[in-house]
């Protein structure tokens, strides 16, 4: 996937696939997950541009963003049933925050 912009990641990005698990530490370190409210754009197939002032979790010792795919997938469904019907949301593949 092509990057947006020319700025370094400022985090590294983990999309929680399994609806049933919610981390309370970092899977990476262990360290104890935080919470981090930011801007995420969304990119939805064939041109359609997201942004939303999302809660992540957040682990500040590896600079690891988390979101959940359910929840992200449940919110993107339901702005799409109104805007654009057409559109049916499936997240396929994580990326990079920048």
């Amino acid at each position: 996937m092509p990057r947006l912009g020319k700025l370094p990641a400022r985090y590294s990005f983990f999309l929680n696939p399994y609806p049933d698990l919610r981390f309370t530490s970092c899977p990476q370190c262990g360290a104890k997950m935080r919470q981090r409210k930011l801007p995420l754009v969304i990119h939805v197939e064939p041109h359609y541009f997201i942004a939303l002032n999302k809660t992540c979790k957040y682990c500040p010792h590896c600079d690891l963003l988390l979101a959940h795919k359910d929840i992200l997938e449940d919110l993107l469904a339901r702005m799409f049933a109104e805007r654009a019907p057409e559109i049916h949301v499936s997240i396929a593949h994580t990326a990079t925050c920048s």
